[in-house]
């Protein structure tokens, strides 16, 4: 048995040793791109016949596999992705932020509909009595949220959820909106990721790339602060590293700087 794939996509696959037995498949979705589509799409050739697997939408997260066991003589089969840490569900119009249980450092990739754009989405989490909050760096420091405040795009809020939950997003469906652009100030700000697919640091923050030092992410499985990505940066720090749908994150600028949105 022999298997051919792109190169980009790091595959395992077992071989089977008996008739009738099974082959299994272990892809990395860590590493893994996939099409506009939402799918990704692998093909195998074994023993001469042409294998075409379809994925369903990944996410990014440390460990998470999918596999498929494919019986011996059999072309077909289904992936089953793993579940997804953020970012789920997400269509044109529309989006969910899925909350572990803790603390979660969100973020509102694009401008929301009119009617759907206040605290108030966040209503039904349970947080245990904990506040909504943001940060403002232009002088006024940390803010807790009403259910009357909106939510701006490329902001970020740390939201505490006692339990697993989600929350849906309604898109402005407005043809005629400006992608959004947030202005940042020198040091740290509080940054909503606005690609709807994982991009690299360096793609996401090309606007900024003269004045960004340093980003951190917020691990809400762990419970902790992610490493640091570095501009320029190397190994753990590189800035090829990935930022992920509806998270948000600290960057840090040595100069005042206006960074523009990366999708509409």
């Amino acid at each position: 048995m022999s298997y051919i794939s792109p190169p980009v996509h790091p595959i395992q696959m077992n071989r089977a040793t008996k008739p009738n037995s099974s082959v299994q498949i272990r892809i990395n979705t860590d590493v893994v791109w996939y099409s506009g589509d939402k799918k990704m799409r692998i093909r195998f050739w074994i023993l001469g016949i042409t294998l075409l697997l379809s994925l369903a939408p990944l996410c990014t997260a440390a460990d998470n596999y999918s596999t498929a066991a494919i019986p011996a003589g059999n072309v077909t089969a289904t992936l089953t992705a793993p579940p997804s840490v953020t970012g789920s569900g997400n269509d044109y119009n529309s989006g969910v932020i899925d909350l572990q249980t803790g603390w979660n450092l969100v973020g509102i990739p694009r401008r929301l509909a009119e009617d759907k754009n206040s605290a108030s989405l966040f209503a039904h989490i349970d947080s245990a009595g904990r506040s909504i909050w943001t940060f403002d760096p232009a002088g006024k420091g940390w803010k807790d949220l009403t259910a009357q405040d909106k939510l701006s795009p490329l902001d970020g809020y740390f939201i505490y959820s006692a339990k697993p939950d989600k929350v849906t997003l309604s898109y402005s469906v407005d043809p005629l909106q400006v992608p959004p652009v947030k202005d940042l100030q020198t040091g740290w700000n509080l940054v909503g990721f606005s690609g709807a697919t994982d991009a690299s640091a360096r793609d996401s923050l090309l606007s900024i790339r003269k004045t960004w030092t340093q980003v951190i992410g917020w691990d809400p499985v762990k419970q902790q602060t992610e490493d640091s990505i570095i501009n320029g940066g190397n190994d753990t720090h590189a800035d090829s590293r990935m930022m992920i749908p509806m998270r948000a994150y600290w960057v840090y600028a040595d100069s005042p700087c206006s960074l523009a949105s990366i999708g509409a």
